[in-house]
């Protein structure tokens, strides 16, 4: 049963009993962020007419069922759906026989959890996605009114740790043989791997932006920031072979360019995503020029971002790869 509480010479505050895991009360109190008795009461009838402190019960055992009805309708693809589902199934099955009521949870299981995984010898991007899943479980019992605070709220989230995933050498020559027989495929390929361009700037790239006198383009990135630079040599000869057939240089949507760049890397039996292009000319382009010139040069918000790929690779570039990132200049 919740009451008013006034602090001398302070605020009101609404107060109540509560019962936690270890099966103690505690008395517990939140502030009506007010000194008048009436504004008090109106904000404590308003707030807490249902009898504050009370949440909608659901035990534990009830939980998982509950959780696969309601994630089941946001958008996500089955393997994350099912990665969710397992991660809540561990966090549950950890604290059987231990916490009764989802409500009951608090920040200190969480942490007696991650210590857990960590003693276990998970890496730390499998426990960053264990703090995700956790978030999104806990995020949806509090949407369904199953908790008085969520324990996740002051939880930080670790951030996963990002291997940087660029063409070696030899399956750059390779996708380039696989996209020999089609002019298209060639243009695209030598496009996106000598820009480095974002998948979504190669779709927006138009003829409208192209300087034929110093070839160069226009091009509108993130955050709606504009840059131009240099299409080089043979990026610039084989788009020409496309020039008057769309009012943008590939005539395609992103999805349709993705799966075009999907089968160039399959017929060559590399693996790899169209934002693997973009890596690798960032990778291979910082063995020619300044971290600060390929920040320009990538639409980089900050140098942080550029700096990841000054030592991703050790090892000597053979001439008839490094052709193909020779060719740059940064325009101002």
């Amino acid at each position: 049963m919740a009451y008013l509480r006034k602090r001398k010479k302070g605020n009101y505050y609404a107060c109540w009993k509560e019962k936690r895991s270890n099966g103690m009360w505690y008395t517990m109190a939140k502030t009506l962020k007010t000194k008048n008795r009436t504004l008090a009461q109106k904000r404590f009838n308003e707030s807490f007419s249902d009898g504050f402190g009370d949440v909608r019960e659901c035990y534990v055992d009830e939980w998982l069922p509950k959780y696969k009805e309601n994630i089941g309708v946001q958008q996500l693809d089955h393997k994350t759906l099912d990665k969710y589902l397992i991660q809540a199934e561990v966090f549950i099955a950890f604290f059987k026989g231990r916490v009764r009521k989802i409500s009951d949870f608090r920040r200190e299981h969480i942490i007696d959890f991650q210590n857990h995984l960590q003693t276990k010898g998970y890496s730390q991007s499998t426990m960053a996605g264990y703090d995700r899943g956790l978030k999104k479980m806990f995020n949806i019992a509090a949407g369904l009114e199953l908790l008085r605070k969520n324990p996740m709220d002051k939880i930080k989230v670790r951030k996963m740790e990002q291997r940087l995933i660029y063409f070696k050498a030899q399956e750059i020559i390779k996708i380039v043989e696989a996209a020999q027989h089609d002019d298209y495929l060639l243009a695209l390929v030598l496009f996106i791997l000598q820009t480095g361009f974002r998948i979504q700037e190669v779709v927006d790239s138009r003829w409208d932006n192209v300087n034929h006198t110093s070839r160069t383009i226009t091009v509108i990135g993130k955050g709606k920031k504009q840059r131009r630079q240099k299409i080089p040599t043979m990026a610039y000869d084989a788009i020409m072979k496309l020039q008057g057939k769309w009012p943008t240089i590939f005539g395609r949507s992103q999805k349709q360019l993705y799966r075009h760049l999907k089968d160039v890397l399959k017929a060559a039996g590399v693996q790899g995503s169209p934002h693997t292009f973009r890596d690798t000319y960032a990778t291979y382009s910082i063995k020619r020029m300044a971290p600060s010139d390929l920040r320009d040069r990538m639409g980089h918000a900050s140098l942080l971002q550029t700096d990841k790929y000054a030592h991703a690779m050790n090892c000597d570039v053979p001439p008839e790869v490094m052709k193909y990132f020779e060719d740059w200049q940064i325009i101002e």
